[in-house]
């Protein structure tokens, strides 16, 4: 019990040290984040900031404060302080360093500062912080910065402004409560408890005129820019929805030029729980239109004794090879393509190769299968080749599109953003055009794979011979998952390239390692007789697997003015 009390108290004591002391040592905060805003009679604005900063741990070599010019016409007159005293320009302890751009960084040199509190202290003025509002002259002032990684414990904004003026509201703050004093010309605003990288936006609304006769330079320009931007943005959706209309009109005549009677539509088949005619597996697996015909034709080829697989000692889990063995055997055409594009290398003919690597090879030669399946099944009257053909062209169109679409969008958007940057209005709506025609011709290519994927390219009686092997599909996946009864050994290796060529080849092996007891096939040596059906089973994953990896064998509102960024190091 003792050591167990001690423990404690020392992890209690390191997690103590380690919350006091922080991920390096150095903490800090504000204890206030004052600002006083100055309206002038000309709509400009005079601004000072202070900042009390708590120091703990260090040491602290900078204060920094980035200026953002967003929404404003520019910052000048700006002086910075250091407890009460106005620091030189330079980049030493004691010196403050301003650097123009967008953001304007001012940073406070440092000597080594530990433990100890400052007072930072930033005046400058801005010109276009006065917005012209339809019902008021507004200031939307972002006091304190958006990003900022300490919290601050309180934050007084002083708004002071000209006897010229009236406001026409109390001010606010965004988003917060804050308790607001007021009186003849001057404001106050309090706000308490800031989390780091909270913002605290003021907003007050004036007379509208009499603090500005015009808009700033940055709201005429924002104005200017909607009056030209609004009318092609329409342009530019006229030109997608125009092309988009086109491309439908002519997807709509494809699909009625190609659409069978209806008379011709296979009606609602039985359920088959016999294969429904002598097809090859590869032709079952097209017709049922899912999985891999070439896995389908390698197990087939293994039963009849073309093909062996065997497995291999390996310090990694499992490894199985593919062996082609001699001997004549009468093959259909798209069989020899698969052996073809298996076996037959650069260097001559192989009689074996690693199961992994089977999907690899059979992806980069797949036409040798496809191409002579594709006309057995055509000899046989079970695809339509025009109809094939028409379909490749509808996929080729609509990838086309796609690649034309995105590229002329892209393009359309970049010129148009530089026109709107650069003033060049007379050249925008040719760029709104640009990157409207390309958004219609992206999708318009999106709808034509969506419809070549619904175009059959079977012939009347390869779409009634498609909806058997469908629904003898649907039989084995149930078999597969123990809704209906299991077949005898016989009819599980009759119909097990069916089952892999339907993607079904692991859940149909492993029910019946788990409810038959069956032993492996003859083609199939295990390293161990005694795991012969779980060496199966993996055999059939890794198959499933080589094949999915290789893909072989498958045919607003306004914003604030300021902000910026503040922090110490």
């Amino acid at each position: 019990m003792r050591k167990v009390l001690a423990l404690l108290l020392v992890l209690g004591v390191l997690a103590g040290l380690l919350g006091a002391c922080g991920g390096d040592g150095k903490r800090y905060s504000a204890d206030r984040f004052d600002v006083d805003l100055a309206v002038q009679p000309d709509g400009a604005l005079l601004v000072t900031e202070t900042v009390d900063f708590r120091f703990e741990g260090g040491p602290f070599t900078f204060v920094f404060r980035d200026l953002a010019f967003s929404e404003i016409d520019g910052i000048d007159r700006l002086q910075a302080t250091l407890d009460g005293e106005v620091l030189p320009q330079g980049t030493g302890p004691g010196q403050v360093e301003i650097q123009a751009g967008d953001p304007l960084q001012v940073t406070w040199h440092l000597p080594p500062t530990s433990d100890a509190t400052h007072s930072f202290g930033l005046t400058y003025r801005v010109q276009g912080a006065i917005r012209q509002l339809d019902d008021a002259d507004a200031l939307i002032w972002r006091a304190i910065p958006e990003e900022h990684d300490y919290e601050i414990a309180s934050s007084t904004v002083t708004l002071s402004y000209p006897s010229s003026t009236s406001l026409l509201a109390e001010p606010s703050v965004w988003d917060r409560r804050a308790a607001v004093e007021g009186s003849a010309g001057l404001v106050t605003l309090q706000v308490q408890d800031i989390d780091a990288d909270e913002g605290l936006v003021v907003e007050a609304r004036f007379a509208p005129g009499s603090l500005l006769s015009a808009p700033p330079v940055w709201q005429a320009a924002q104005q200017e820019r909607s009056q030209h931007t609004q009318p092609t943005l329409l342009l530019g959706l006229g030109a997608a929805l125009l092309t988009l209309l086109l491309a439908s009109v002519g997807l709509v005549v494809f699909a009625r030029r190609f659409r069978r009677p209806q008379a011709s539509q296979p009606v609602a088949p039985i359920r088959r729980t016999e294969p429904p005619s002598q097809a090859a597996p590869a032709i079952a697996t097209r017709l049922a239109g899912s999985g891999s015909p070439a896995l389908a034709t390698l197990f087939d080829l293994a039963q009849r004794g073309v093909l062996s697989i065997d497995e291999q000692a390996s310090r990694w889990g499992r490894s199985f090879t593919l062996h082609r063995q001699p001997g004549p055997a009468a093959l259909r055409p798209h069989e020899h393509g698969l052996l073809d594009a298996l076996f037959q290398t650069k260097h001559g003919i192989e009689d074996e190769l690693p199961l992994p690597k089977v999907g690899t090879r059979l992806a980069g030669q797949n036409k040798q299968f496809n191409k002579p399946l594709d006309e057995e099944m055509a000899l046989a009257g079970l695809l339509d080749t025009q109809r094939q053909a028409q379909r490749g062209r509808l996929v080729a169109a609509g990838v086309l599109a796609l690649l034309l679409g995105g590229v002329g969008f892209g393009i359309g958007m970049v010129w148009s953003a530089v026109s709107a940057e650069n003033g060049q209005w007379s050249v925008l709506p040719m760029a709104a055009v640009l990157a409207g025609l390309g958004a219609g011709l992206f999708i318009a290519g999106l709808l034509g794979l969506i419809v070549s994927a619904t175009f059959s390219t079977w012939t009347e009686q390869g779409e009634r011979a498609a909806a058997d092997w469908k629904s003898f599909a649907a039989y084995l996946k149930d078999v597969a998952k123990g809704k209906e009864a299991l077949l005898d050994t016989a009819r599980f290796e009759r119909y097990l390239p069916y089952a892999a060529g339907f993607g079904l080849g692991e859940p149909w092996a492993k029910r019946y390692q788990e409810q038959s007891g069956f032993s492996a096939p003859p083609w199939f040596q295990a390293l161990r007789t005694d795991d012969s059906s779980a060496a199966f089973v993996a055999v059939m994953v890794a198959s499933q697997a080589s094949f999915s990896s290789g893909g072989a064998g498958a045919g607003g509102a306004a914003g604030a003015s300021g902000g910026g960024a503040s922090g110490a190091g």
